[in-house]
């Protein structure tokens, strides 16, 4: 983990990079005062940030990535940064993978992963080239499963990790209830 993220952060233009085309903010400072708190069997300490005030965090023992949202919900994304990595690089709108999987369904994710990919071609200036610079740059290694792998993330290796706010309240799980149906800009196309 510290080696991928010191090689991140010792490129600025991989910085730029991974915030204007992927949304992932290496260089807002984390370490400000965060409003929840982990419960779990090791410490998870922030690395990044996106642009809607979300914050991922690493396991220090496990190196898993946990993600939370700013509008209360949390889990691991990844089991490691190395897996983050290739899973924002292959789809820079990750989290609707998460939103349209009908409740946490592998099939459904896999339904909107071709609709999500799309979309980040469409809207995303000369996305082949950032992410062939952040691979390189990085050297990453070809991803097998984005997809099988935040889902396995998200319903498995997250089972022992909470996520909780000042009052006790536990932040709700990722996975969101739409499926390629809710999207009228899928169900069309």
């Amino acid at each position: 983990m510290e080696e991928t993220l010191r090689c991140i952060t010792e490129q600025p233009h991989i910085v730029e990079i991974l915030a204007n085309s992927f949304g992932i903010e290496f260089s807002r400072p984390c370490d400000v005062h965060l409003w929840f708190r982990v419960q779990a069997e090791e410490k998870f300490s922030p690395f990044a940030g996106d642009g809607a005030g979300g914050v991922f965090l690493f396991g220090n023992a496990s190196g898993l990535i946990l993600y939370v949202t700013s509008e209360g919900q949390a889990g691991v994304v990844a089991a490691s940064l190395t897996e983050f990595l290739q899973l924002v690089i292959a789809y820079p709108s990750w989290p609707d993978l998460l939103k349209f999987s009908g409740g946490g369904r592998l099939d459904e994710m896999e339904r909107s992963a071709s609709y999500i990919k799309q979309e980040g071609a469409d809207d995303i200036a000369n996305i082949e080239a950032s992410r062939s610079t952040v691979v390189e740059g990085l050297s990453l290694p070809p991803a097998l499963s984005p997809v099988s792998a935040l889902h396995h993330a998200v319903a498995v290796l997250g089972q022992g990790v909470a996520v909780l706010a000042p009052d006790g309240w536990v932040c709700e799980g990722l996975f969101g209830s739409f499926v390629v149906e809710n999207n009228r800009m899928w169900s069309t196309a």
